[in-house]
């Protein structure tokens, strides 16, 4: 007997927050898509950016808080613009991830299927394409917030590789150590604090997409193997 779509569907109040909430990410996303846009179409953007620094060392402050805008022009407007639109666009998969399960199951299926895996690539490209567009890896050394981000992945990549192939776990200091150092140098250089704590964001976003991914593939080819064998 064929299940009914009242068995395929969540409860009435879980589909009625998923969409609201796929709704609204998905809003937000189409916002920064239409930002993303006009930053391409007119060859321009400014960015307005303000942090509060200083470090105080009993009665003496040092560091000031700073702010100011970033002036993007012509190829630098249109790769900012760039990034800002695709990450609306990964904030609007993300957004269908949530609403279309929500109003029926069976419009992304059950288990991890070919639906789901094509909404997590296209995700993780635009996750890609925001990071490069944001943080260009040609700017490292060059400016601050490349600096930062470039090496926090380098740095948190070769830790885990490092301790994944000696089989030891992660200690406190391989979190704590950078928070620190950034927390530090970010009273003085706000880039390499913004481009610290973008990468972890990213990593973790990377890291969820790679899990999906992986876990979707090996349940894929279980489910064939027993197919095969029953």
């Amino acid at each position: 007997m064929a299940p009914t779509s009242k068995e395929d569907s969540p409860p009435l109040f879980a589909r009625i927050v998923g969409v609201l909430f796929g709704l609204f990410v998905s809003l937000i996303g189409g916002v920064y898509v239409c930002m993303g846009v006009a930053a391409i179409r007119d060859r321009q953007y400014d960015l307005s950016w303000s942090a509060g620094g200083g470090l105080d060392v009993g009665p003496v402050r040092l560091g000031s808080a700073k702010q100011g805008v970033e002036q993007y022009r012509d190829l630098a407007a249109v790769r900012v613009g760039a990034g800002m639109a695709a990450g609306g666009a990964m904030l609007m998969t993300w957004g269908l991830a949530l609403l279309l399960p929500s109003i029926s199951a069976r419009l992304l299926g059950t288990g991890f299927n070919r639906r789901k895996a094509a909404l997590t690539v296209v995700s993780l490209a635009c996750l890609t394409t925001t990071v490069v567009s944001f943080w260009p890896p040609w700017r490292i050394c060059l400016d601050l917030g490349p600096t930062g981000f470039w090496g926090t992945v380098v740095f948190y990549s070769v830790g885990v590789g490092l301790l994944r192939k000696t089989g030891e776990a992660v200690g406190p200091w391989l979190i704590l150590g950078p928070v620190v150092v950034a927390i530090a140098l970010g009273s003085f250089f706000p880039g390499l604090c913004v481009g610290f704590i973008s990468a972890i964001f990213v990593l973790l976003f990377t890291g969820v997409h790679v899990v999906l991914l992986t876990s979707g593939r090996e349940d894929h080819d279980g489910v064939r193997a027993e197919g095969r064998f029953l």
